[in-house]
């Protein structure tokens, strides 16, 4: 399952585990932050993606012509820990 992540959804992924061990309530923020270099889209496509999949759990809206608008992180899924190891 590891391989079929592209490094964005790995990288997104990883962030927000760190962040929920490192007891964060705000995961959102703390992952944009720590993956600050990832443009705004990639990220918000990459947690909904990773939601789509059951990796992620995310309230995710979208706008009129189907782009992702605004991404919430609430945490990861087993499912999700799996994927990248931990």
């Amino acid at each position: 399952m590891g391989a079929a992540l592209s490094t964005s959804e790995r990288r997104i992924l990883e962030a927000v585990d760190d962040a929920e061990r490192d007891g964060h309530v705000q995961l959102t923020d703390v992952v944009r932050r720590a993956l600050g270099q990832l443009p705004g889209y990639e990220f918000r496509r990459g947690v909904a993606t990773l939601t789509e999949r059951h990796l992620l759990r995310a309230r995710v809206a979208v706008k009129a012509g189907g782009e992702v608008g605004q991404v919430v992180i609430e945490q990861t899924t087993f499912l999700g820990r799996r994927a990248i190891g931990r």
